[in-house]
């Protein structure tokens, strides 16, 4: 299944980045998710890895994987 994760900064509310997340299988706990989307972040440039307090993450329902 696919999760979709957002990454909001919480002073402007603004999306700085979503994702389409699939772990594999019901074994992996929405903690996983969302450390797997802020590396993601992290990554791409869009994060600073000291400030995650000032973000807000979330994680949508499971959408069918096609």
């Amino acid at each position: 299944m696919l999760k979709k994760v957002q990454i909001i900064e919480k002073s402007s509310g603004c999306v700085k980045i979503q994702f389409s997340l699939n772990l594999a299988d019901d074994v992996f706990t929405q903690e996983d998710y969302i450390t797997d989307a802020w590396n993601k972040g992290i990554v791409n440039g869009v994060l600073n890895a000291d400030q995650q307090e000032n973000y807000k993450i979330e994680v949508f329902e499971n959408t069918p994987n096609k």
